[in-house]
C-alpha cells in the first residue's frame, strides 16, 4: 500500500531540517526527509529548500513540482531500495543531476534492477546534463536503469498528466535551457501516436495537422502549444485510449569526411547558418548552431559549399541528432459502440439468441457485419461455429445459437461471446447439462 505524505505548511517541517536558519516560508538547511521511512510517496509545496538532503528508504516518487529546492547537496543520499525517481523541479542545476546521479552510482546493486527501474531528471528545467553526468547516464544504463533526461538546449514540458477526449486542452510548453537568444528562432516538432482527425476542429495549434508537424516561434527564450482532441463519433472511431508524444529533434553532428576544409551553409526551413570544416575533421559537432529540424533531416537539409563560385548544393552527407519528446496519456471517452443482450440462461438440445445494437444513438447502415468470437466451450458444444458475425438490419443484428446434447453429465459450461473489434464487448451465457 502507498503511503502518502504532504507537506504544505512551512512553519510546520521545522523537525524536519537540519541546521535551520530561516524562517516564514524559506527554510533555510538541508530538508531531511529519511525519518519517514514507510512513505513511498512524498508532496512538498509553498516552500522554498535551500538544499534537499537523505530521501526515504522506501520512496519511489518525490513530486516537488511546486517548491524550489535550489541545491541537491554532494551528501545527496538515494537508498538501494528506490526503483522509480521522479524529482520535478524548475531551479535544479547541472551539478544537481550530477549529485543525483552519483548518489545512484554510488550504491551497489545486488539483485538485477527490474525492467521498469526509472531515474527521471527530464523536467529539471534549465538543467541539462554535462560530459560528466551524460558519463554516469550511460553506466547507470549498463546497470539496469532507464535514465530520462533532457539531451539538448530546449526542454518541453507540461503540467497535465493526462487529457481527456472533448475536456481541456493540453498545452505543451518548451524553454531555453543553455543561454539568450534572440526572439524569432523556429524549432519544428512531430506529433506521434494519434491521428489528425482525433484533435477538434480547432484544437490544432500547428501548421499543418494533416501531417501532425509543427513549430514553436521562441520569444524570451519559451514558447507554447494547444492541442484539444475530440471525443470520437460513430461505431468506427471507438479506440482504446491514445497517448500523444511531441518530439524535438536537433542536429548534432555532420559527418564530413568527404567535405573539404572551407565553410559551409546549412539550410533548414528557410533558415541558414554556416560551419566550417577545419584540418580533414571526420565528425564535425554542429551542436551549438541549434539547428532543429523534422523527424527526416536528410530530407529537409541543403548543405552549400560556399568557398566555390558558384555556390554548389553537397548531397549524400550522414547527419546525425539528439531527440527530445514528452508524452501525454489521451483518454478515451467514447461510448462502447454496441451494446449485446441474450436470452437467459440455457440447457442443452433449446435454442437461444444473441442481439446486437448500437448504444451511441448513431445510424448504422443496413449490411454492416460485425465479426465475434465464442470461448469457454468446445466446438461440438453447440450447433453453430465458434466464429461468425452479425448483420445488421434496421440497427439490429440477431444470431440463434443451439446447444447440444454431450455424453458427459454434470458439466455445466458458461459460453462467452466477444466482439473481435471491441474486445470489451462481450456476453457470458451459462448452459446448464440436462
Amino acid at each position: 500500500m502507498n503511503k502518502t505524505i504532504s507537506i504544505s505548511n512551512p512553519n510546520k517541517v521545522q523537525s524536519l531540517i537540519v541546521q535551520p536558519y530561516g524562517g516564514g516560508d524559506k527554510i533555510g538547511g538541508v530538508l531531511d526527509l529519511s525519518i519517514f521511512t514507510t512513505a513511498t510517496n512524498i508532496s512538498v509545496s509553498n516552500i522554498d529548500i535551500e538544499e534537499l538532503g537523505e530521501l526515504p528508504l522506501n520512496l519511489i516518487s518525490f513530486n516537488g513540482s511546486f517548491n524550489k529546492i535550489t541545491n541537491i547537496t554532494s551528501a545527496f543520499s538515494i537508498t538501494e531500495s528506490v526503483r522509480n525517481f521522479n524529482l520535478k523541479n524548475n531551479k535544479l542545476t547541472t551539478v544537481d543531476i550530477n549529485n543525483i546521479l552519483t548518489a545512484f552510482e554510488d550504491n551497489d546493486y545486488d539483485t538485477p534492477l527490474p525492467d521498469d527501474s526509472i531515474i527521471d531528471i527530464s523536467q529539471f528545467g534549465n538543467a541539462v546534463p554535462d560530459s560528466t553526468g551524460i558519463s554516469k547516464i550511460q553506466t547507470l544504463n549498463s546497470e539496469g536503469w532507464v535514465v530520462k533526461y533532457n539531451p539538448g538546449e530546449y526542454v518541453l514540458s507540461t503540467n497535465a498528466k493526462s487529457v481527456s477526449e472533448g475536456g481541456q486542452s493540453l498545452t505543451i510548453d518548451i524553454n531555453r535551457t543553455i543561454s539568450d537568444i534572440p526572439d524569432g528562432a523556429t524549432v519544428p516538432y512531430v506529433i506521434s501516436g494519434v491521428q489528425a482527425d482525433d484533435f477538434s476542429l480547432d484544437g490544432f495549434d500547428g501548421d499543418s495537422p494533416s501531417n501532425l508537424q509543427g513549430s514553436f516561434t521562441i520569444t524570451d527564450n519559451t514558447d507554447s502549444a494547444t492541442f484539444s482532441f475530440a471525443t470520437d463519433v460513430g461505431v468506427d472511431k471507438y479506440l482504446e485510449g491514445e497517448t500523444f508524444t511531441m518530439t524535438i529533434h536537433q542536429l548534432t553532428q555532420i559527418d564530413s569526411s568527404n567535405l573539404s576544409d572551407g565553410t559551409y551553409t546549412i539550410t533548414v526551413q528557410g533558415e541558414s547558418v554556416t560551419f566550417v570544416v577545419a584540418n580533414g575533421s571526420v565528425i564535425t559537432d554542429i551542436s551549438a548552431l541549434s539547428i532543429y529540424v523534422p523527424a527526416d533531416p536528410t530530407s529537409t537539409i541543403t548543405i552549400t559549399d560556399t568557398a566555390v563560385s558558384p555556390d554548389t548544393d553537397i548531397t549524400d552527407i550522414q547527419l546525425t541528432g539528439t531527440s527530445h519528446s514528452i508524452s501525454v496519456p489521451i483518454v478515451d471517452k467514447t461510448i462502447v459502440p454496441y451494446d449485446l443482450t441474450v436470452d437467459a440462461t440455457q440447457s442443452e438440445g433449446s435454442s437461444f439468441n444473441i442481439t446486437l445494437a448500437p448504444t451511441i444513438g448513431t445510424t448504422v447502415a443496413n449490411g454492416t457485419t460485425v465479426p465475434y468470437t465464442i470461448s469457454q466451450i468446445q466446438g461440438n458444444d453447440i450447433a453453430e461455429d465458434l466464429t461468425g458475425e452479425f448483420t445488421l438490419q434496421d440497427n439490429v443484428g440477431q444470431i440463434t445459437i443451439t446447444v447440444l446434447a454431450d455424453e458427459n453429465a454434470n458439466e455445466n459450461e458458461t459460453m462467452i461471446l466477444t466482439l473481435d473489434d471491441y474486445p470489451t464487448v462481450n456476453v457470458s451465457v451459462r448452459l446448464f447439462d440436462t
